[in-house]
């Protein structure tokens, strides 16, 4: 026998038996011309949300209670202005801030320390606030997409 109709043998065999093992099914062989593709490469949009209304919280990351004077304004508009003792572990919304583009001014004092920063919202801004770190100090907190 040929080793071109032992290898026809094998393969009719093969079939055969794949055939039993897939519930009666038939197997089907196609021969294609070996050919090169090329990837499209695609893309892919993500939607940046607006920030038209972004939570602003007060969060306490000490272990220790603290008491906040926080003053939140658009302009010459106080939006927020609030003493509040925050426990240890804990945060607290305490406004929303509005409109596209806009920058509030925000300004946080305790104890004699004190923190001010301009917050404009843009594209992407999610949440945004001040925080009482582990060591007792102000930071500005804040979540994008």
């Amino acid at each position: 026998m040929s080793r071109q109709a032992l290898q026809v043998l094998a393969v009719t065999a093969l079939l055969a038996l794949a055939g039993c093992t897939t519930g009666g099914q038939t197997a089907t062989t196609t021969t294609t011309p070996s050919s090169t593709t090329t990837a499209t490469p695609t893309t892919v949009q993500t939607t940046v949300p607006q920030a038209d209304r972004v939570p602003f919280s007060l969060e306490n990351e000490d272990d220790e209670s603290h008491t906040v004077h926080l003053v939140v304004s658009n302009g010459s508009e106080a939006v927020y202005n609030d003493t509040v003792t925050i426990a240890p572990g804990t945060q607290r919304p305490v406004t929303n801030l509005t409109g596209q583009g806009t920058t509030y001014h925000v300004v946080a004092t305790m104890d004699g320390a004190a923190f001010e920063r301009n917050v404009t919202l843009k594209p992407g801004l999610l949440e945004s606030g001040v925080a009482v770190n582990e060591s007792g100090a102000f930071e500005y907190t804040y979540l994008v997409n």
